[in-house]
């Protein structure tokens, strides 16, 4: 969906992905070429692909600016470990984030509040209200469905 909009619109974008490639996703295997075949298959420009563990690939690997990011980290497991990648995700993103920048955080949920959500990474939601404490951005619920979702715009 992002490449085929900046095809449309910004043509000479640029779209950069950042993934390990390497933890399967349910019954879907060879996350990186089912990755490529959905490019190829939405006859969309190529992103620059980033693979690798994202401890090393960012912040050395982010471009100076950023327009848009969709942080979606999320595979189970230890809460304090995802909170911590989150964490470092939100540090290497957050000072290159463009004045009216946009970051979407996928499994950002509120209880009781995100409609038809689901709390399947909780470490989200606490590496992000930790880390925008007394920064003039907050957060914004966005429908929850199978994965919830908020984002918060750069002021």
């Amino acid at each position: 969906m992002i490449a085929s909009l900046l095809k449309t619109n910004e043509p000479g974008r640029a779209f950069h992905v950042y993934d390990r490639f390497d933890i399967e996703l349910g019954t879907i295997t060879g996350v990186r070429h089912h990755f490529l075949e959905n490019m190829r298959r939405a006859q969309v420009p190529m992103p620059e692909i980033h693979g690798g563990d994202l401890l090393t690939t960012i912040p050395a690997q982010l471009p100076e600016q950023i327009a848009f990011v969709h942080i979606d980290l999320g595979t189970g497991g230890d809460v304090f470990q995802h909170t911590e990648l989150i964490t470092h995700a939100l540090t290497a993103v957050y000072p290159r984030l463009a004045h009216g920048g946009v970051a979407i955080l996928m499994d950002y949920h509120v209880e009781g509040v995100t409609v038809h959500g689901n709390d399947s990474n909780p470490g989200v939601r606490l590496a992000a209200d930790a880390f925008l404490e007394g920064k003039p951005e907050k957060i914004k619920l966005l429908f929850g469905g199978p994965c919830s979702h908020a984002y918060f715009r750069k002021q």
